[in-house]
């Protein structure tokens, strides 16, 4: 019995920060990704997803290769991959095609630390 209670507890706690940082992405201008190794996009929080290339449910569970031209994402991959070995923030210029057209982006990548299988 107890350890169900911890589960749940977790998983309220879990949901509750989720929401947190949903209401603190939407009062910024900025768009969030969050990319496994693999170039696969885990998570998007944005207020303005006229930022992205395509409708977020269009990119969530896709890889950079599916969304973006293959010398654009095989840029983004060996950023994504030197973000993650190095655990450094690093920052990255770039020009995106939009639904808003050409845009200049500035992004700051960090390696997000997650437990195995976590």
């Amino acid at each position: 019995m107890q350890h169900q209670q911890k589960q749940i507890t977790a998983a309220e706690e879990t949901k509750r920060a989720l929401a947190c940082l949903n209401t603190i992405s939407e009062a910024i201008p900025d768009l969030l990704l969050v990319l496994d190794e693999n170039g696969k996009y885990l998570e998007i929080f944005s207020a303005n997803e006229n930022l992205l290339a395509l409708p977020k449910d269009q990119v969530i569970d896709k890889t950079l290769h599916e969304v973006l031209p293959k010398e654009q994402a095989d840029f983004f991959l060996v950023w994504v991959r030197s973000v993650i070995k190095d655990g450094d923030t690093k920052p990255i210029e770039y020009p995106m095609v939009t639904s808003n057209g050409t845009l200049q982006f500035e992004a700051r990548g960090r390696h997000l630390w997650t437990p195995e299988n976590g």
